[in-house]
């Protein structure tokens, strides 16, 4: 399934690798599903788990694009604090380069 986005000049984005991977995820919550159902036959809490299961289901896609906005934006603040610390570093060096080739 192709999924696009329409933005303002007319162009295109698409999202279909997005759609690939919400594809397996809804595939992984069905298997999951049905493997909670067989183990849990003769439970009282069948009925809840259950219905979590297929709540979970319905917002896994949400789910997923807080979860990559969230590592994304942690991967931008870790790759900022490496490269300030790196460039201060570099920066320092060149300061005090005499106390280092003395």
């Amino acid at each position: 399934m192709h999924q696009s986005i329409l933005i303002k000049n007319d162009q295109f984005i698409n999202f279909h690798w997005l759609s690939i991977i919400f594809d397996s995820y809804t595939n992984v919550i069905q298997f999951q599903s049905i493997l909670i159902k067989k183990s849990i036959k003769n439970q009282k809490v069948r009925k809840y788990q259950i219905e979590n299961i297929f709540r979970y289901k319905e917002t896994n896609k949400n789910i997923f694009l807080i979860q990559y906005f969230r590592v994304s934006l942690q991967l931008r603040i870790l790759w900022f604090a490496i490269s300030y610390i790196f460039f201060a570093s570099l920066f320092d060096i060149y300061q005090h380069k005499s106390l280092f080739f003395l």
